[in-house]
């Protein structure tokens, strides 16, 4: 079974841990409350900004970069003061889901 939600959720958590080790084990990524701002997003760049000690709108435009690199995402985008906001691609996920076992 295809879990393109758990499979863009593991990737955000590498990227996590690659910009900060030392992040929390518990990173959130959940539904937007308005599905005009993407599919899934993440306030993680807030947790982050006080153990990087940096602003987190530029710890979340990092973030988005390497988000929007995943395999399964068509776009991820830093929005307001340090939330990513990820669009999920919906062709690869439909690809995936109609490819033949194997």
């Amino acid at each position: 079974m295809i879990d393109l939600f758990g499979e863009v959720r593991a990737g955000v958590e590498a990227a996590v841990r690659r910009a900060c080790p030392a992040a929390p084990p518990e990173v959130p990524v959940e539904f937007p409350p308005d599905p005009s701002l993407g599919d899934l997003a993440t306030p993680v760049a807030f947790g982050l900004a006080r153990i990087l000690k940096r602003p987190p709108r530029a710890i979340a435009e990092e973030l988005a970069r390497e988000i929007a690199a995943l395999p399964g995402v068509a776009a991820a985008e830093a929005a307001g003061p340090g939330f990513v906001n990820v669009r999920l691609d919906r062709d690869a996920g439909l690809a995936r889901l109609l490819a033949p076992p194997g």
